[in-house]
């Protein structure tokens, strides 16, 4: 009898517990499935820009809170998160994967693309960082922040006798194996310069453009919105098989990506390798992006460089190219 009156008081407590930890389930749950919605100019572009990006990860947590919250005996609330949780993951699965292509697996790789933020702050040795490059065996290599390589330009050359970057910030630098049919480096606001390069190189199966880019995190200010424009204007005027890579500081899944495919048609991977923080390893969150078009395909892509001193993992792409 004193037990049973004991756990009919301990009850209450539970449901209060329950009813704590759902309140802030169900405000997580929808900030999930609907910061892509949240605009830019809007007094949440902060969160929403933060949020949409992570939205799997927050999805996560709500995992874990409904478990404790079914634990403490409210399993029908438990219920509605999970149903919730479960529409929202499928609402993001559907909308991502219309924005991708197929792998080409088998297909005949004519170009292999390399991305690497070096991180400004990289401890790692330069000479390290050189023979992670050629060990790569990457065709093009695109690096951000990639102030230090500045005197390893020379010895890059003897691999990479192609190269564009490096004459004012060194911000983005692009290296090559193959010559260059065309090269322009540039800037996508005020507050980059040198964060874009792009470049015009020849396969055995055609030309083919390759265009790196690193953008201000898009929670910033109207420059950070403005770059995004900027370079999606930029990449609607290549004609052609083109490649993108970069530090979008965004998933494929947000709403800066989610735009820059719905003004170029350039497409993802249907599962992104995660690349930050590098210390997660597959739990980290996809914000450097590569896309295709034009008749260009993955056949894979990978993520690299996680013994190589950066915050970021980088891309390695096998590329191969329509020949019809």
């Amino acid at each position: 009898m004193w037990m049973a009156h004991r756990s009919s008081r301990k009850s209450p407590r539970l449901s209060f517990l329950a009813g704590m930890l759902a309140g802030p389930a169900l405000l997580i749950l929808a900030l999930a499935a609907t910061a892509r919605y949240l605009p830019d100019s809007s007094i949440f572009q902060m969160v929403g820009r933060i949020a949409d990006s992570v939205a799997p990860h927050l999805l996560a947590i709500v995992f874990g809170l409904s478990l404790i919250v079914a634990i403490l005996g409210a399993r029908w609330i438990a219920s509605i998160l999970i149903l919730g949780i479960s529409a929202a993951l499928l609402g993001h699965a559907w909308m991502h994967f219309q924005r991708t292509e197929p792998l080409a697996a088998g297909a005949p790789v004519h170009l292999r693309v390399l991305w690497f933020n070096m991180f400004g702050d990289n401890d790692l040795g330069t000479e390290e960082i050189v023979s992670g490059l050629s060990e790569s065996n990457a065709d093009v290599v695109v690096l951000a922040e990639s102030e230090r390589m500045l005197s390893r330009l020379d010895k890059l050359r003897e691999e990479y006798p192609y190269q564009l970057g490096c004459t004012q910030r060194c911000q983005v630098l692009v290296l090559s194996r193959l010559p260059f049919e065309g090269a322009r480096q540039g800037r996508l606001s005020v507050m980059s310069p040198e964060r874009y390069g792009r470049v015009v190189v020849r396969t055995e199966a055609g030309l083919v453009t390759v265009v790196g880019a690193h953008l201000n995190k898009p929670w910033f200010d109207e420059f950070s919105t403005d770059e995004a424009h900027r370079l999606a204007h930029r990449l609607e005027a290549v004609s052609g098989p083109v490649v993108m890579v970069g530090d979008m500081n965004a998933a494929p899944w947000s709403r800066r990506m989610v735009h820059l495919h719905m003004d170029t048609d350039l497409r993802f991977a249907p599962l992104p390798p995660a690349t930050w923080p590098s210390i997660a390893g597959d739990y980290g969150v996809p914000i450097d992006n590569a896309m295709v078009g034009g008749g260009a395909r993955f056949v894979t892509l990978e993520s690299w460089g996680q013994e190589m001193g950066s915050n970021h993992l980088g891309l390695l792409a096998e590329i191969t190219l329509d020949q019809s």
